[in-house]
């Protein structure tokens, strides 16, 4: 049963990126085309909103957002054909311990990017955005049961904490963590990229997030629980700050035409999004949880 709900959980997350994509051109070609505002100057003509430099950072966080759900679905996917297909047993070992623990964060992170993407598209086209005809408000409530789909995403923060993270001691997850290491330790302080010194941070915060979840399991499997999805949301923008540093790096080799590109939109998921882990931190780091509190006041 659970391998095929573990098969569906990821195929659930797909949607995330995939609807988001579909509202990422939408709104795109919208911006291209719908006129407001002015340049500075006199008689100066009317601007398409994608000028307007909010409406661009918008749909650059569309843009980064669902590309890094997206390498983090692939990944995922290509665990699962690692652990199924390699002729080495170790190998399809430390593939399964992998996909295990990506499982969750890919289901839940990669649906909740998708639905924020997708809010954020009908956002760009406001009050329009609620007529059906531009199919934005369809696509809002159409993604928004991936989330509950196949295990809420709730239920698969537990399932990270609890079932992947402390029954092996956090192994798996520091395996991960050496191999989003491998990807920052050749590079020299000095490499002028955002992406790098905000990856570097993230991967030191989850390092010692992980080592807190883990030991306030162990006093308190509540506290552990209270923090899950906080913990989740953490380990999802670090793995996919990771895959947008690497996309920008394999590009150097076989896209060198893309390498300015992939570097710009690394840099910038790195700024509007990877940089969200420090304040996920502090729920994590609580040694009584808000939540614990508030029950006991109920």
């Amino acid at each position: 049963m659970f391998t095929m709900m573990n098969a569906a959980r990821l195929s659930i997350g797909l949607q995330g990126p995939a609807v988001a994509e579909r509202a990422f051109q939408q709104a795109h070609r919208y911006a291209l085309t719908r006129q407001q505002g002015r340049a500075p100057g006199p008689d100066s003509d009317q601007l398409p909103i994608i000028w307007h430099p909010d409406v661009a950072r918008m749909l650059l966080s569309m843009r980064t957002s669902l590309t890094a759900a997206r390498l983090l679905l692939y990944t995922a996917g290509r665990y699962r054909d690692l652990a199924r297909y390699s002729d080495d047993p170790e190998k399809r070992s430390f593939a399964q311990s992998l996909l295990d623990l990506l499982t969750p964060v890919a289901k839940s992170w990669a649906t909740d990017i998708g639905f924020s993407a997708v809010s954020t598209g009908l956002q760009i086209f406001g009050g329009a955005g609620y007529l059906e005809e531009t199919g934005m408000a369809q696509h809002l409530r159409d993604l928004r049961i991936a989330s509950i789909y196949e295990g809420t995403n709730g239920i698969q923060a537990v399932d990270l904490v609890m079932r992947k993270l402390i029954r092996d001691g956090g192994l798996a997850m520091r395996s991960l963590l050496d191999m989003m290491c491998s990807a920052v330790d050749h590079v020299s302080d000095s490499v002028d990229g955002e992406r790098y010194r905000v990856l570097r941070s993230a991967l030191a915060i989850l390092h010692e997030s992980t080592e807190q979840v883990i030991a306030g399991a162990a006093r308190s499997p509540e506290q552990a629980l209270a923090v899950a999805s906080s913990y989740l949301e953490m380990a999802g923008l670090t793995a996919g700050g990771w895959l947008m540093v690497r996309r920008a790096e394999l590009a150097k080799t076989r896209y060198p035409a893309l390498v300015d590109q992939l570097e710009a939109e690394g840099d910038f998921f790195a700024i509007e999004h990877l940089s969200r882990v420090e304040g996920l931190a502090r729920p994590v780091a609580a040694e009584r949880h808000v939540v614990a509190v508030a029950l006991g006041q109920c």
